[in-house]
């Protein structure tokens, strides 16, 4: 009685076992459903961050590369504003002067002749107006091409009057400016996005090493419980072969005794 007392034990002990492992390993598989589906959609926002990213990328580097080609152009044209400016007063005066000096000695020379006091060289004279002559068709010819880049202006910027020349590339310098404030929110949008993707990234990998440290353990006591199961066996399958050798034994007395009362 006792015997099979202990059988039962056992018995119930190694379902019990048997069970508690069946269930290990539905979670163990349920764990392992649910991080492949992590990892899949985990692998999708990776992908889908990283177009994004050089989505942004492109837009940033085709506003700066504008940025900088309108600013060089308006650094340039405000220059040679500047410079022409300069320019076209000096050389008005310039020419005022020499076209002062060129009647001067006109009305010089013709005094002289008149009056036949002539006491300077001719030819020196001549060399002289000859002189005066090509500095001021020098600058006239440097007023034209002044003025021939000025016209350019006009006609780039659409603007006849150099006020609303001046206005438009104010206004045109206002924009490049928010444009530039732009790109850098841009790029500092960049970098905490590039933070905050490495800092899920860590998250992640601190996650999936404490998965596997779990899966790890799981798995040893899976193993010990296997053991544990195997022992239990051993131990019911040595008891059911005792038993049977018990039953075997009674049933031989049984027959004896039986034997004897004929």
């Amino acid at each position: 009685m006792k015997l099979e007392n202990r059988l039962d034990v056992i018995t119930k002990r190694c379902g019990s076992v048997m069970a508690e492992n069946a269930k290990l390993r539905e979670v163990i598989d349920h764990m392992l459903k649910e991080r492949s589906s992590f990892n899949v959609m985990w692998q999708r926002m990776i992908n889908k961050l990283n177009c994004e990213k050089r989505h942004i990328m492109d837009l940033v580097e085709q506003a700066t590369s504008a940025f900088d080609q309108r600013e060089e152009l308006c650094t340039k044209l405000q220059t040679l504003k500047e410079r022409g400016q300069s320019d076209k007063t000096n050389h008005i005066h310039e020419m005022k002067e020499l076209q002062r000096k060129l009647d001067h000695d006109a009305k010089l020379q013709e005094f002289l002749a008149i009056k036949g006091q002539q006491r300077l060289n001719t030819e020196q004279q001549e060399r002289e107006a000859d002189k005066r002559r090509k500095k001021l068709e020098e600058m006239e010819r440097q007023f034209m091409e002044y003025d021939k880049i000025f016209q350019r202006i006009i006609l780039l910027s659409g603007e006849k009057e150099t006020d609303k020349i001046i206005s438009k590339f104010i206004k045109e310098e206002e924009e490049n400016y928010a444009l530039f404030n732009y790109v850098n929110e841009l790029s500092h949008e960049i970098e905490q996005l590039n933070e905050t993707v490495q800092q899920l990234q860590d998250s992640i990998d601190e996650q999936k090493e404490i998965r596997e440290m779990k899966k790890n353990s799981q798995d040893d006591n899976i193993e010990l419980l296997k053991e544990e199961a195997l022992k239990q066996k051993q131990s019911a399958d040595e008891a059911s072969d005792y038993k049977n050798e018990c039953e075997a034994t009674l049933l031989e007395i049984l027959k004896a005794v039986e034997r004897l009362y004929k």
